[in-house]
């Protein structure tokens, strides 16, 4: 999505693909989600909005770059498989502002009470 402005989604998407957010505000609302989605990009100066924790499958691929950012409302905790910020695969776990219980705090990327659920990441390897 390329220009400033808004758009919604409000019901289930069937298309396979990628989604990427580069400018304005794309949003899932609480009866909007995408199961197929593969990939997820937010840059730019795009935010997306995600009201309900089945926004996306289990699997997908969330990646955030330059000034993008995820809006997570309140009560919501989408899992995804794998979260990259600016290039870098992170760690599992939860991922949030810190306005939300996520683990990893990061207000830059991130704002809402939501959290981003992350299957896996980064491997560390301590000898």
């Amino acid at each position: 999505m390329n220009g400033a402005s808004e758009f919604a989604v409000n019901r289930a998407v069937e298309a396979t693909g990628a989604l990427d957010v580069s400018e304005g505000l794309f949003a899932f609302t609480p009866a909007g989600s995408w199961a197929n989605a593969t990939n997820v990009m937010v840059r730019g100066t795009g935010s997306l909005s995600l009201a309900s924790s089945a926004a996306f499958n289990r699997k997908v691929r969330v990646s955030i770059a330059d000034s993008g950012k995820i809006v997570l409302a309140d009560g919501v905790e989408q899992r995804v498989g794998s979260l990259y910020i600016n290039g870098v695969r992170k760690f599992g776990g939860t991922w949030g502002s810190s306005d939300s219980g996520a683990d990893n705090k990061d207000d830059a990327h991130f704002s809402g009470p939501g959290v981003l659920a992350v299957a896996s990441g980064s491997i560390l390897i301590v000898w």
